[in-house]
């Protein structure tokens, strides 16, 4: 048996999934909204309408080539990936974070939570000039190349006060920066957790050490997430005048936007999840397998 390696450290993790979820676009409402029950609920193709016009299924159709550009930044830059490795966990993103297996998810739990009436409030808007300008603008910004040019322009973006008093307003109303910023505790402690396994399969993971070393840097990765969720959302609306932006908060603070993104994003946040325990199930195959 080879010594155990380290096909991924740390700081290459932190990169590649600080890139990935810094770079979500659509909107992530408060956690603290109550979903209620509603009598007459929107029709499957208002659902289907408004999952196409907020832009969420082209979103949901980037988010494997998003990870995949992290992964393939770091195998260009250090090479530290044996390349039978790479092109493994290559195969295992797309399989385990399956758009048409999000898309049906977030489908459901929206065609739960809304009324008509709400769907037609929602569908006026992103059928709105001012509603599909803000849906191209995030779409285009979740483009891998879009992601490459913000993260290269991420510290000058953030210098523009104006836009970031924005951002960071659009952040504290959609909780971006928090709930990225727990979806990255998750995916790295599934993710190391697989490194642990294979290196000493053997041993029992001990779960807690590994979120209490997060812990250790929490602060620190609590920053840099906010700094690159507030250069993406600048990123995304650059190109907008203030006006249109203002107009994008206004219809984020109405109760049936929220509501909407609130349902969309939770339903999101457990497809990652499940994505998650598929590709760490992958990648303990995956690691363990090379280190024989």
């Amino acid at each position: 048996m080879k010594p155990a390696s380290n096909p991924l450290t740390l700081i290459q993790l932190i990169t590649i999934l600080s890139l990935f979820f810094s770079s979500l676009s659509f909107a992530v409402a408060d956690k603290s909204i109550e979903t209620t029950l509603k009598t007459a609920a929107a029709s499957s193709d208002s659902v289907d309408k408004i999952l196409a016009l907020s832009g969420i299924i082209k979103q949901l159709e980037q988010f494997p080539s998003q990870i995949q550009q992290g992964l393939t930044q770091q195998h260009a830059a250090s090479n530290a990936i044996p390349q039978q490795e790479y092109d493994a966990i290559s195969a295992s993103i797309n399989k385990s974070f399956s758009p048409t297996v999000m898309e049906a998810t977030i489908r459901d739990a929206v065609q739960e939570s809304l009324n008509q009436d709400e769907a037609n409030l929602l569908l006026a808007w992103y059928e709105s000039k001012q509603g599909k300008v803000i849906t191209e603008a995030e779409v285009a910004a979740g483009e891998p190349e879009a992601v490459a040019e913000m993260m290269a322009q991420a510290g000058e973006l953030i210098q523009d006060s104006d836009r970031l008093a924005i951002a960071q307003r659009l952040d504290s109303l959609m909780s971006s920066s928090e709930i990225s910023m727990q979806l990255f505790i998750d995916t790295t402690v599934g993710v190391i957790s697989a490194l642990s396994i294979a290196g000493k399969p053997e041993q029992a993971v001990d779960m807690e050490m590994i979120r209490s070393q997060i812990a250790g840097s929490q602060d620190q990765i609590r920053a840099n997430v906010e700094q690159l969720t507030w250069a993406s959302l600048i990123y995304a609306y650059k190109d907008l005048d203030l006006t249109t932006v203002q107009a994008y908060e206004d219809f984020l603070s109405a109760e049936a936007p929220l509501r909407f993104n609130h349902v969309a994003f939770e339903a999101f946040i457990q497809s990652v999840r499940d994505g998650v325990n598929i590709w760490t199930k992958d990648l303990v195959e995956i690691f363990i397998d090379n280190n024989q």
